[in-house]
């Protein structure tokens, strides 16, 4: 037994050199991101506390955000968006799942949001700007798909190595347009553009160790971000993903290996990589919404990983289409993608309700 824990030690040992020997830059940047917050903290007055109804450190109230230069096409595309929709989103899901325009939700619809743990869905946030990019990256396939036998085979292939990249940059971009200009919004965009930037210098690297770098030089740049619930949360969300998928992993092909006689091995892999990212979302959120709002709640576990089939199948897809045809000015096919809408988001409202009944509120507050 002693054997067996000196060799555990020693083990463990020679993995945390091995990677701090392999990742010194990343070690490097991490030390000087504890410097900047410890710097920044030992800077400020004693005074500092913790609000927990805003989440920020030391201030009584959210401080206002200067606003960013928007120009009026986009505004009035997006009214126009707003206004369509105002007629048959009677519960106002669609507005708020995609725009994160919350404001005509009625109360009942709100608190049984909260009470699923599911509000996050009705703000504009960076999951709908990565959403966004990819399906506009996969949009730009199409006119690929038809038009790569009749084009140059050198043309072919670099269209084929760029244009969706291109349209998943243009995508994260005209979100950003169409929104509020979020900080959440906003960091997404960022990331998609690093993202790009290094894909056109030929770089390989994780996209989660790329996300962990961001993470820690922005601390570098705003050490004032480490007390920031927003930042918090969008970043702890994606370190979820990260691990719940790479443990995934490793149970993937057999898995899928036993699934596969019950239908295609494609659908399987796309539904349960799904319900597999939805849980690793909400289980990086929980120390952020205990630390932040003395709130845990665990039955947005469950519902999260029932209700997002529906947010990225059909709300956000069929949303994105109309809002990329109302330039058009078809009236007739804007009402019809309006009302498939409204009837989407109310049928989604009655399957949570009907969740609710059968999934208790595991909710933990300190």
């Amino acid at each position: 037994m002693h054997r067996k824990v000196v060799n555990l030690f020693y083990q463990l040992y020679w993995s945390i050199r091995g990677y701090f020997q392999a990742e010194k830059a990343l070690c490097v940047i991490a030390v000087l991101a504890l410097c900047s917050v410890v710097l920044h903290w030992q800077s400020q007055t004693k005074s500092r506390r913790f609000s927990r109804e805003y989440g920020n450190y030391g201030f009584s109230k959210p401080q206002p955000r200067p606003k960013a230069y928007v120009p009026e096409c986009f505004v009035n595309w997006r009214n126009r968006f707003l206004a369509v929709q105002k007629e048959t989103d009677s519960l106002g899901i669609v507005r708020g799942v995609f725009l994160g325009n919350d404001w005509f939700i009625p109360k009942s619809v709100r608190e049984t949001f909260l009470d699923s743990g599911l509000y996050h869905l009705l703000a504009a946030s960076g999951f709908n700007c990565w959403m966004v990019a990819l399906m506009l990256g996969f949009l730009g396939r199409i006119p690929l798909v038809l038009l790569f036998p009749y084009l140059p085979s050198v043309v072919g292939i670099r269209l084929k190595q760029w244009l969706p990249k291109v349209s998943e940059l243009a995508g994260a971009w005209l979100f950003w347009l169409w929104s509020d200009q979020s900080p959440p919004i906003t960091r997404a965009a960022y990331f998609i553009s690093i993202r790009f930037v290094i894909y056109c210098l030929c770089v390989s690297t994780n996209v989660f160790r790329l996300i962990f770098i961001q993470y820690l030089v922005t601390l570098i740049i705003v050490p004032a971000f480490l007390w920031n619930t927003s930042f918090q949360l969008s970043f702890f969300c994606l370190f979820g993903i990260g691990i719940v998928t790479s443990l995934f992993e490793k149970v993937e092909d057999p898995l899928l290996e036993k699934l596969s006689q019950y239908g295609s091995k494609k659908v399987w892999r796309f539904f349960i990589l799904n319900t597999v990212t939805s849980f690793g979302a909400c289980l990086g959120v929980l120390p952020v919404s205990w630390f932040a709002f003395g709130r845990i709640s665990f039955t947005s576990v469950f519902t999260n990983i029932l209700t997002i089939p529906w947010i990225n199948f059909m709300i956000m897809p069929v949303s994105l289409i109309q809002m990329l045809l109302l330039p058009l000015g078809i009236s007739v096919l804007d009402q019809k993608l309006a009302l498939f809408l409204g009837f989407v988001a109310e049928l989604f409202y009655n399957f949570l309700e009907t969740c609710m009944k059968f999934i208790p509120l595991l909710n933990y507050e300190d």
